[in-house]
């Protein structure tokens, strides 16, 4: 950062991952390479990977300096994934991807089931309207007829107490 409160540029080969549509909220260095924030997704590049993951893909996000936490799931059937930044200078990026991802989880629900135990029920808004998914701790057991027809109750349950 400069002073007075002007920005650094952001770095060409950042900038070129950011679709047009997409509005820059803020951005920062990591020990790897950059992460920026968009009114969309999140989008990160390393020595290694590129990536731009939407916000309705985003379940959790968490903020230990220096490290910022980001839990994603693409699909269902896909156990969520932990992405994990160094950020070396965090600038706003923390509070943008904790509004980013309060303004596509709507719910966000721990239920003990009997015969399943401890599920997550998140709903997450996207451009269609809201999806929910499941994350199971015991994810054999949830997977189960019968773990399936449990957790099936609970999320029917959940979406009708929501009204989504």
């Amino acid at each position: 950062m400069r002073f007075f409160g002007r920005k650094d540029p952001i770095p060409n080969t950042l900038s070129e991952l950011i679709p047009n549509k997409e509005r820059l909220l803020a951005w920062a260095q990591t020990v790897t390479g950059f992460v920026a924030v968009t009114d969309e997704s999140l989008v990160s590049i390393d020595e290694s990977s590129a990536k731009v993951i939407p916000w309705d893909f985003a379940l959790q996000a968490r903020w230990e300096p220096p490290e910022l936490f980001v839990v994603v799931q693409s699909e269902q059937s896909e156990p969520p994934k932990q992405l994990v930044f160094e950020l070396i200078t965090p600038g706003l990026v923390p509070i943008a991807v904790r509004d980013r991802v309060t303004a596509a989880v709507v719910v966000d629900q721990v239920e003990e089931i009997t015969g399943v135990g401890r599920v997550r029920f998140i709903a997450r808004r996207n451009k269609k309207g809201v999806s929910w998914t499941t994350v199971a701790d015991d994810a054999e057991l949830a997977s189960t007829p019968e773990g399936t027809l449990e957790v099936g109750k609970v999320l029917g349950h959940l979406q009708a107490t929501f009204g989504i």
